[in-house]
């Protein structure tokens, strides 16, 4: 067993930093979205990531994500809702706060969720 991971998860979580592109948008569709911010996921499980963030998101604000799929060259696309911020660390190189961002997927077509699934069974640790 790695130590750091819990073993009382749900999924299986891929721990190899994946890029992605993020934007917060309303529930509604009413609100023009913010632009997309790039970051590295630091986890990936079929039902939700986790990501490090300059900017603090408050919990339960609707995310939009685009995530690369290094197995097929491609972009997984679904949305999720911020379900945890742990409290900012300090990177070394950037020199500012770094919140930690938990978010549950809520917004997944089944062609991407195959595609993260795959994903997590190629690069997953148990």
């Amino acid at each position: 067993m790695f130590a750091g991971i819990n073993s009382n998860r749900k999924h299986k979580r891929m721990m190899k930093p994946i890029t992605a592109r993020f934007r917060i948008c309303s529930d509604d569709y009413t609100d023009k979205p913010r632009g997309w911010d790039m970051i590295t996921i630091k986890n990936l499980g079929e039902g939700g990531l986790y990501f490090h963030h300059t900017d603090k998101i408050d919990i339960g604000i609707k995310l939009e994500f685009s995530i690369a799929l290094p197995h097929k060259g491609t972009w997984a696309k679904c949305t999720a809702r911020v379900c945890r911020v742990d409290s900012p660390c300090k990177d070394e190189k950037r020199r500012m706060p770094l919140y930690g961002v938990a978010a549950n997927f809520t917004g997944l077509d089944e062609e991407n969720y195959h595609a993260i699934k795959e994903a997590i069974d190629i690069y997953s640790v148990e």
